[in-house]
């Protein structure tokens, strides 16, 4: 099975008996999208590093107990990006850049083109979203955030951007 950074994927397992849960859990800056706790998950491998050719994805069915009763782990293989035909007319791209980072307090979400930033979300690196709304003044609070790694992805029009950040 493979993966690459230029699109989100499903993946499905067939249901366990006993299960009431499923934890997925990705690696190397892969982000669940939807699906946690479910048979089918949809990730999203922007976030993996171009130097990572292999990345795993695993899921542990849990019953009632919280007892996981079976772990499967999927081995993924990472596979070019398909090269978009050239466009007549070149195309005016924006890109966002957040600072500071890390950050303790508030980041602040920066665009080219003056973009119209339409809704931020922000995923702790297991997957669950902790934000999801549109920024003030192109700031987020961050405070309540635990410490650690978080995913942005910034959605204007069309375009969506994925970034990572680091909480202090």
């Amino acid at each position: 099975i493979t993966f690459t950074r230029c699109a989100t994927q499903t993946f499905t397992i067939p249901a366990v008996v006993g299960a009431t849960t499923y934890v997925w859990t990705p690696a190397n800056g892969a982000v669940i999208v939807s699906g946690q706790g479910t048979t089918t998950v949809e990730v999203d491998f922007s976030a993996v590093l171009g130097t990572v050719v292999s990345t795993k994805l695993t899921v542990a069915a849990k019953n009632v107990c919280n007892v996981s009763s079976a772990t499967k782990t999927i081995t993924l293989g990472s596979t070019a990006c398909p090269v978009a035909p050239k466009m007549a007319t070149p195309s005016i791209i924006s890109t966002v850049s957040i600072y500071p980072n890390p950050a303790s307090s508030i980041i602040f979400i920066e665009t080219t083109n003056n973009s119209m930033i339409e809704k931020v979300v922000v995923i702790d690196l297991l997957g669950k979203v902790i934000f999801e709304g549109k920024p003030e003044n192109n700031q987020i609070n961050i405070e309540r955030f635990a410490t650690g790694t978080y995913i942005l992805q910034v959605f204007s029009g069309e375009e969506r951007f994925t970034r990572k950040f680091i909480k202090e």
